[in-house]
């Protein structure tokens, strides 16, 4: 999480949001931290919702990323992991079937990750700068490593439409943050087939 004490601000930056770059560069200003606290199953990093008490009463904002390319991300995030332990890589349909053995940050959707706290604004990681300049009035060139998937949705025509489904019905709560439009639907889910 990201404190900007000049704007009496709380940015929550879920994992694969571009949130290191976005912490590293907000950060690097003066009155603002980058605050660890305690995650979902009790280990200290930069994704938690825990808000210390001095800064619960700031406006809360959270960095959103399309859900169907954030998961694209997450199951990149595991083969690497998965690499660098010399573990050979999963296919897209077995870390979708397999990711409720891996940590909280592959099975949690956003929403579910906010856990229903009050939000003021929405930072879509496809549009920080801009979002930023907005809400905050930050004119900061993050440098997010943000490399558009133009044909994302080719990556899930290789799914089966009842995995689709599946999805779908998982992503629904996380439409608010306005990606409604790139929805993969069960309708667009039997076009695939």
């Amino acid at each position: 999480m990201i404190i900007l004490e000049d704007k009496e601000a709380v940015i929550l930056t879920p994992p694969r949001t571009g949130s290191e770059m976005l912490h590293r560069t907000l950060c690097s200003r003066k009155e603002s931290y980058w605050v660890c606290s305690i995650d979902p199953h009790g280990y200290q990093n930069r994704h938690s919702t825990e808000i210390p008490m001095e800064w619960k009463t700031y406006s809360r904002y959270i960095v959103v990323r399309n859900p169907w390319q954030r998961l694209l991300g997450l199951f990149e995030e595991n083969n690497r992991w998965r690499k660098y332990r010399a573990q050979s890589p999963w296919s897209f349909i077995e870390y979708l079937d397999r990711r409720s053995e891996l940590n909280w940050r592959h099975t949690w959707t956003l929403s579910g990750w906010a856990g229903g706290l009050d939000i003021d604004g929405v930072i879509h990681h496809e549009s920080i700068p801009e979002d930023l300049r907005k809400h905050l009035d930050i004119h900061s060139r993050v440098p997010i490593d943000f490399h558009p998937r133009t044909r994302w949705k080719d990556e899930y025509k290789l799914v089966d439409y009842d995995r689709l489904v599946d999805l779908y019905l998982r992503f629904v709560p996380d439409l608010i943050y306005g990606y409604h439009d790139e929805a993969i639907t069960p309708l667009i889910a039997k076009t695939f087939q």
